[in-house]
């Protein structure tokens, strides 16, 4: 379980335990277990712009505004994942990623487009698709500056200028430049061996 706490104050806290950049150390302290140690660091040069209030990492020297946001960046460095799903067992570094997740499970997907009532388990995703409705097109086409409602059709779309084809078939190993090709092609060769 994740520790934060509102009465938490950042000027004087400190960690359960230390690492080091080469070897990170870890010890078991009750709901702590296998936590690394996240020194701040008060040394924020004149002028940089950085308060001294920032905390770094002690492995990768990155910094984070408050202790909460360093210590889930630690579960980068040590693999941890401490919030798992009870219906598949598939486990997560923050609980929020657990939350979506159970979604998939319960079937949930509270957001809904007003235009077309398509459904999303995220706000994000359904702001993206309104995108489509809107006729707002922030990606464009550097070759020929055509531009998209979405990146991922931008991204499909270079690959007529670039003539990239990263969809192959498995078995006459022809390459496509969108998946949707090779599986319309895919079709061809079960026709072949009904």
């Amino acid at each position: 379980m994740e520790h934060s706490s509102d009465t938490d104050n950042d000027e004087d806290w400190s960690a359960p335990f230390s690492c080091s950049a080469a070897k990170m150390e870890t010890d078991a302290d009750g709901d702590h277990c296998n936590q690394v140690q996240i020194r701040a660091r008060n040394s924020a040069a004149p002028n940089s712009g950085l308060s001294s209030k920032y905390k770094s990492c002690s492995v990768c020297k990155k910094r984070f505004g408050t202790k909460q946001i360093l210590q889930r960046h630690i579960r980068v460095h040590t693999g941890e994942r401490p919030f798992s799903c009870l219906i598949c067992t598939k486990t997560f570094t923050e609980k929020s990623h657990l939350d979506r997740h159970i979604k998939i499970h319960t079937g949930e997907r509270p957001y809904s487009c007003l235009t077309c009532k398509k459904t999303f388990t995220q706000k994000a995703s359904l702001d993206y698709h309104v995108m489509i409705h809107t006729g707002n097109k922030p990606f464009s086409c550097s070759t020929c500056e055509k531009t998209f409602s979405q990146k991922s059709n931008r991204d499909a779309h270079l690959r007529i200028h670039t003539g990239e084809r990263p969809y192959s078939c498995s078995i006459c190993n022809k390459g496509f430049a969108q998946s949707s090709n090779l599986k319309t092609h895919m079709r061809t060769h079960r026709t072949e061996t009904d």
